[in-house]
């Protein structure tokens, strides 16, 4: 107990700092974190002219999805890269606090800064689609699971890339290959049978879902089975950050 009590308050004020760095950066935050997704929407309202409920909760929802992976994934491990360049690392390396709580400090900051582009998405997204959606509150536990079972990706990413331009470029491939081989923006089912087992090993796949569903205001048993996933997931994150990272090496 004593640890977790620990972990939160380093989390915090790592979160402090971090937010105190980042305040400069919000508008880039906010374009990276909601420009593209935008305009991602924007593009499928052209090419979905009439498009079904079914189908809009897909656009939203994947859109979402891919704010978050931006995030945790390509913002982070850039960030990261960053920090090892200019050996922020070595300051702190000789801290007496855990690499899990950096790690959380940076993507909560992120979060924070980011949430006027979530925001943004959700009230353009059913404007442009004529959809109005109520999000269920359980969409905040759904995006915060998401956001902490990806972070091992861009922690490991950012670590342990040679340079920042590799980081850049394995943090997109990466990124955006977890959005094209799970069913982000479609069903399950359109995916060719191998690619369905592949992807049921990737997060996105169970935050796409259970992103869906809250989107119509429903929590159900559906979505705590995949908030369980998505938590399993995280738990395997965080071990991969506290455990796993060595840049005490690097």
């Amino acid at each position: 107990m004593l640890k977790i009590r620990r972990l939160l308050k380093e989390v915090w004020v790592l979160f402090v700092m971090q937010f105190k760095t980042f305040r400069l950066m919000g508008p880039m935050a906010v374009v990276i974190s909601g420009g593209l997704p935008l305009g991602l929407i924007i593009f499928l309202k052209f090419f979905f002219k009439q498009a079904t409920p079914e189908i809009i909760l897909f656009i939203i929802s994947g859109n979402l999805v891919i704010s978050l992976m931006s995030i945790c994934i390509i913002m982070l491990s850039q960030s990261l890269a960053n920090m090892k360049q200019i050996k922020s690392f070595e300051y702190y390396a000789v801290l007496p606090i855990n690499k899990l709580s950096v790690i959380l400090g940076i993507v909560l900051s992120f979060l924070v800064v980011s949430l006027p582009g979530f925001a943004l998405l959700l009230i353009i997204g059913s404007l442009i689609f004529n959809l109005w959606v109520l999000p269920h509150p359980m969409i905040i536990v759904v995006a915060l699971l998401t956001a902490f079972s990806l972070t091992g990706i861009g922690a490991i990413i950012g670590v342990y890339s040679r340079h920042f331009m590799q980081t850049n470029i394995i943090s997109q491939i990466v990124g955006f290959g977890c959005i094209l081989v799970t069913p982000v923006f479609f069903k399950l089912e359109a995916l060719p049978l191998p690619l369905r087992y592949f992807a049921y090993l990737f997060p996105t796949t169970y935050s796409a879902e259970a992103m869906r569903t809250t989107l119509q205001g429903i929590c159900n048993q559906k979505v705590l089975i995949d908030l369980l996933i998505l938590t399993l997931f995280t738990l395997f994150s965080f071990y991969l950050t506290a455990v796993k990272l060595k840049w005490r090496e690097n």
